[in-house]
């Protein structure tokens, strides 16, 4: 329970920052959360993919497949919020 409520205000940290610091959002706000999650989940699911991936399977020390997965991750993630969750529509 503790885990999901911190997974939670993670996400919704991180989802405020992008919102108003690094993409400088007006849209509907709950519309984007809401697709901010999905980007959220998605790179959770590639991050503990990884994970079983280069430690299980290609041996590589848990430390360094953790920082190579969190390189990878935090590019997914960053590219599927401004692709996805904070994208403009330019049909003005």
């Amino acid at each position: 329970m503790i885990a999901l409520l911190a997974y939670l205000l993670s996400i919704t940290s991180s989802f405020l920052v992008y919102r108003y610091f690094v993409f400088k959002s007006t849209g509907r706000f709950l519309h984007e959360y809401l697709k901010s999650f999905v980007v959220y989940s998605a790179t959770l699911i590639i991050n503990l993919g990884l994970l079983i991936i280069l430690v299980e399977i290609l041996d590589i020390h848990p430390v360094i497949a953790q920082i190579l997965t969190a390189v990878i991750t935090v590019t997914l993630s960053y590219m599927g919020n401004s692709r996805f969750a904070f994208k403009k529509n330019d049909s003005k």
